[in-house]
């Protein structure tokens, strides 16, 4: 069962963050909904969350504290990505791109050479990155085919009762899933339209961005 530790204000001075490590696998805010991730160097653990989630194998996202190192993991990085990275990230942003062939990373976050990225603005999770020195891979903390928890009351209890830390920031502040865009080659897919709308991101990045 998780230690449970509650975050009621905004900044991490007045709470400190626990003993996490590479080993631990937690409960998070971001600030579009709750996820459950693992360390990526902790593959137990990565395959602990296909488990508890009886989630299929579609690839974790691989979850970074600065926008900075998206260039360590993607392969390469259009003028639209670019854009992109610097005017929403951190942010409520999902960005695909082709996984650079030097980035040692786990196959389950890796789908026809291609990787999603996201780099949040709650402040836990990108504390618990800084301090640990590794990225996360992590997706919603549901069970498959269930409602992405946007509130820590809304995660499932049998996925709080499998991780070591579960954190409680409340209600997440878009209360909206991510935006997915593909930026892996030619034009930008959306894939998900979120908390970020398709006619924003097109106006703002200057780009035409397809739609599925």
């Amino acid at each position: 069962m998780a230690i449970i530790i509650s975050y009621p204000v905004p900044n991490i001075a007045d709470i400190p963050i626990p003993p996490v490590t590479k080993d631990s696998l937690v409960v998070f805010p971001t600030e579009t909904v709750y996820g459950i991730g693992a360390f990526i160097s902790n593959i137990a653990g990565i395959e602990e969350i296909y488990s508890m989630k009886g989630r299929d194998n579609k690839p974790l996202t691989l979850h970074l504290s600065d926008p900075a190192d998206i260039h360590k993991y993607a392969g390469e990085v259009s003028e639209p990505a670019k854009r992109a990275i610097s005017l929403y990230l951190p942010g409520p942003l999902m960005m695909i791109f082709k996984a650079a062939s030097t980035a040692a990373l786990p196959e389950r976050l890796l789908l026809n050479g291609k990787i999603g990225v996201r780099v949040f603005s709650n402040f836990i999770g990108a504390s618990l990155i800084n301090m640990v020195k590794e990225p996360m891979a992590a997706t919603s903390a549901n069970l498959s085919g269930g409602k992405s928890p946007k509130n820590f009351y809304e995660v499932p209890e049998s996925i709080i009762d499998g991780c070591d830390y579960a954190f409680d920031n409340g209600p997440t502040l878009y209360q909206s899933e991510s935006t997915i865009i593909d930026f892996s080659e030619g034009e930008p897919l959306m894939l998900r339209e979120g908390a970020l709308s398709y006619e924003e991101l097109k106006k703002v990045l200057c780009v035409n961005i397809r739609r599925i």
